[in-house]
């Protein structure tokens, strides 16, 4: 009963108005919404700043239109306008959806009275978050972290994470750039897709990260320029990438200070490992990925694994048990042998001017590798 007195209310308001005295009554044109995306927002550098695209169906030219209104209503009420062209079918709104129950689409003419409407019942909520972590996105391979969310799973390509294995991560696998996650609405009269697009941009912690290593504890020193409410950390043999060394739910027991954090993480049979290859993610609180890295400790001549990483893939989310969540394999033999071979040749020069110098007990990964890793270890292979 509510919302048909909200629908009722906006019809009436938008069907008569009062100028000078007289009551005018203006004919609606009845719009029809095939499709609502959120997408990133191509204006603003801000990964967290979106836009809300609405594609009408074909309708008549709309006379003296002025300018477009969306309405969502959520849990809470949320109001966008933008200019408007008479045939218009594409709208685009700046702003973002995390619950949406209402929407209205409202045309306004020039004296701001509504000459067209769309109303549509949803009950929809968009909570999946997607972000390129440990390098750019690139389509010869990438790194990527999937939070299903709401959503039982979500494919990304040939990938696929589940529900039950979130947050799933892909790491040097050659990944679609667009991954949208599509809902259906519960408006049997007028059913649409409503669809989320967004996925956050990698952004590099920018200070290199300390490791530290006790046994099988993990201890990682970093600073992030903006500071996180969880972190996670993905650790893996270098030697043997299938070997995944981290915890289940990736997290780090954390002691932090504004913008640094200081945590510890227990590694699985990970006592005879002697390189270890990390990767540091940094979330704010609503589960958006704000910097990561990737580290490497042990030896120093690992620091050239980046000849290798376009060979890694990380397979996570098939139809393997949760404790086969993350899973990297080596994708050519010959790249191996080229990265072996450039390696070698490395060691030699690298340990002559180890004798001048003292070593460090962690250093930054060269080319794709060259981040530094932050906080809180990955689950299992998930393939």
């Amino acid at each position: 009963m509510r919302t048909t007195g909200l629908l009722l209310l906006a019809l009436v308001f938008a069907s008569v108005h009062a100028d000078d005295d007289d009551m005018v009554v203006s004919y609606l044109i009845n719009l029809k919404v095939l499709e609502i995306r959120e997408v990133m927002q191509e204006s603003s550098t801000d990964d967290r700043n979106h836009s809300i695209k609405v594609s009408l169906a074909d309708h008549d030219p709309i006379p003296n239109l002025r300018s477009w209104t969306l309405i969502i209503i959520g849990n809470e009420r949320k109001v966008y306008t933008q200019e408007a062209g008479d045939s218009q079918t594409e709208l685009e709104f700046y702003g973002d959806i995390n619950v949406l129950k209402n929407v209205f689409v409202l045309g306004n003419d020039k004296s701001n009275n509504t000459v067209a409407v769309y109303y549509g019942i949803m009950n929809i909520t968009m909570t999946s978050r997607l972000a390129w972590v440990g390098d750019a996105y690139h389509t010869g391979g990438a790194s990527l972290r999937v939070d299903t969310g709401d959503l039982e799973e979500v494919e990304a390509g040939i990938k696929v994470c589940r529900k039950e294995h979130s947050p799933c991560y892909f790491i040097g696998v050659p990944l679609p750039e667009d991954i949208p996650r599509c809902y259906a609405s519960t408006d049997e009269s007028n059913p649409i897709k409503v669809c989320d697009e967004t996925i956050t941009k990698f952004k590099e912690i920018r200070e290199p990260v300390h490791l530290e290593r006790s046994g099988n504890n993990l201890t990682v020193h970093v600073t992030f320029s903006t500071t996180p409410t969880k972190v996670e950390v993905l650790v893996f043999d270098v030697n043997n990438p299938t070997n995944v060394l981290s915890p289940e739910n990736y997290q780090c027991q954390a002691m932090n200070e504004p913008r640094q954090v200081h945590c510890m993480q227990q590694l699985v049979a990970a006592d005879h490992i002697q390189t270890l290859m990390v990767l540091v993610v940094g979330l704010d609180d609503n589960g958006y990925v704000l910097e990561s890295s990737f580290a490497i400790y042990g030896a120093p001549y690992i620091t050239l694994l980046s000849s290798l990483v376009p060979y890694l893939t990380l397979l996570s989310s098939l139809d393997t048990p949760s404790e086969d969540k993350t899973g990297l394999i080596v994708g050519s033999v010959f790249g191996v042998l080229c990265g072996v071979a450039i390696i070698a040749f490395i060691v030699c020069t690298v340990m002559k001017k180890k004798k001048k110098k003292g070593g460090s007990s962690a250093t930054r990964v060269a080319g794709e590798y060259e981040r530094t890793a932050t906080q809180e270890p990955p689950s299992r292979e998930e393939a």
